[in-house]
């Protein structure tokens, strides 16, 4: 498959090779260790593995993004006057499933993605290779001129996702998945002997799904390496690639991921950062959306490419 930017149009997604260094992404990758290791921030919207506001926080994973090679591939997808927006996050270890990024938008009841000037991208960088662990990304290639299947499935009993509503399970269910990561990474570096047949027990069942349980037809496995950068409509259907096999996640270097929104310059980029101050009013993910900043640092960085960090 031809996944240059020329057929960005067509696919909704590109691939660019090598943009990083070996030795920037081992510095993203330590300095998302670090990162991962601080306690959540409740202001921050984090969750056990995910953070986000990352520029915001750290001053490594800003320099590494906001540089020229980076910045130029994006702008070969949405144009001169790339507009940043204020949802950039990494997550850690993370195996969801399809969907599409705007299936929220929809939910709120608005419908500027649709607009035949739309062009909101996600931007992702892996810093693994996209193997049989499943370190990247699946899509399948023009889904993102396809009418949204997931809205209806997502669409709460009111039929009005604003705001959302978590019902008490739901919200014990999220306490326990937080509760079984922090033990696990506990037993992972225990070595007493009295906890040693736990943690076997407990680590040798896996968080992951397999991909021989994926019929979805029409999926494209994008091979990424670390380094590279993935750009991809937000209206595409994508999951994380699911691992071949079942494996010891202390034998594999741990899946990490960074994801930036950013958008060609115009009225439904706009729009989108809009409806992303809509959910901070609601959603914990988002509270640190709220009297959201800027740093000059950053705005001299923007103005250095002819950018602007919304």
């Amino acid at each position: 498959m031809d996944t240059s930017f020329k057929n960005f149009d067509n696919n909704g997604f590109a691939i660019f090779k090598n943009v990083l260094t070996p030795e920037e992404v081992n510095i993203f990758r330590n300095e998302c260790d670090r990162i991962l290791l601080t306690h959540k921030s409740l202001s921050q919207g984090d969750t056990y593995y995910v953070r986000s506001n990352i520029l915001m926080r750290s001053e490594i994973i800003k320099n590494i993004f906001l540089q020229e090679k980076i910045i130029d591939v994006i702008k070969l997808i949405c144009g001169n006057g790339l507009l940043i927006l204020p949802e950039i996050s990494i997550m850690k270890s993370q195996y969801g499933g399809w969907h599409k990024d705007t299936t929220s938008v929809e939910l709120f009841g608005l419908n500027f993605h649709n607009k035949p000037n739309f062009k909101v991208v996600n931007v992702a960088i892996y810093l693994q290779n996209n193997e049989e662990h499943g370190g990247g990304l699946d899509v399948v290639p023009g889904s993102h001129k396809t009418k949204d299947s997931f809205v209806e499935f997502y669409r709460n009993e009111e039929n009005n996702y604003f705001p959302p509503k978590k019902s008490v399970i739901k919200k014990l269910k999220a306490i326990f998945f937080n509760l079984k990561a922090i033990v696990k990474d506990v037993l992972r570096s225990n070595n007493l002997l009295p906890v040693k047949y736990l943690r076997n027990e407990i680590l040798a069942k896996a968080d992951y799904p397999l991909d021989s349980s994926d019929t979805r037809a029409g999926k494209y496995k994008i091979p990424s390496e670390a380094g590279d950068v993935v750009i991809f409509d937000l209206r595409m259907d994508h999951k994380a690639s699911w691992p071949k096999k079942e494996f010891d996640p202390e034998s594999v270097p741990t899946k990490y991921a960074f994801f930036a929104i950013c958008g060609a310059n115009n009225d439904t980029t706009i729009e989108y950062r809009d409806y992303l101050l809509k959910r901070s009013e609601t959603q914990i993910a988002y509270k640190y959306l709220k009297n959201y900043k800027t740093t000059n640092s950053m705005n001299k960085l923007a103005a250095k490419y002819d950018i602007e960090i919304l």
